[in-house]
């Protein structure tokens, strides 16, 4: 079993080896230090590659954590865009954007204000009104 020195957040001294998990392509990742030799009781797998799951799974992943993403932003209005540029550099209208952009990469075409309203649960200048903070 290979080992190498880990100065990381398991420790001082630590060593952590790895060991293939039978049954699937990844690793698991445990410690051992000079005072204890059991495993760690949480593992942290690392896939050897990104055939964790089917393509058709991984699609509806990404789906539903973008439907995520929108309710939560929809559910924080007092998030501001300008701070979500600021911060993370995009916004709810870039995440339209990018909607309209993506369709149109695969012959769709697509209402921009009609996905924004979309993005953001009702139409832009109703959001607006309701919820824009004036800049100070």
């Amino acid at each position: 079993m290979e080992s190498s020195e880990c100065q990381g957040e398991l420790g001082r001294d630590t060593k952590v080896g790895k060991r293939p998990r039978r049954g699937c392509s990844k690793v698991q990742r445990y410690s051992v230090t000079s005072m204890q030799s059991s495993l760690v009781s949480s593992y942290m797998c690392f896939p050897v590659g990104v055939k964790m799951i089917n393509e058709e799974k991984k699609k509806e992943l990404e789906a539903a954590t973008f439907k995520r993403l929108v309710s939560h932003l929809q559910k924080n209005t007092d998030l501001q865009n300008i701070d979500l540029m600021n911060l993370a550099g995009f916004c709810r209208n870039c995440l339209s954007k990018w909607m309209v952009e993506e369709a149109e990469k695969m012959n769709i075409t697509l209402d921009y204000e009609k996905v924004r309203a979309d993005i953001y649960g009702m139409d832009y200048s109703e959001w607006k009104k309701k919820y824009q903070k004036p800049i100070e």
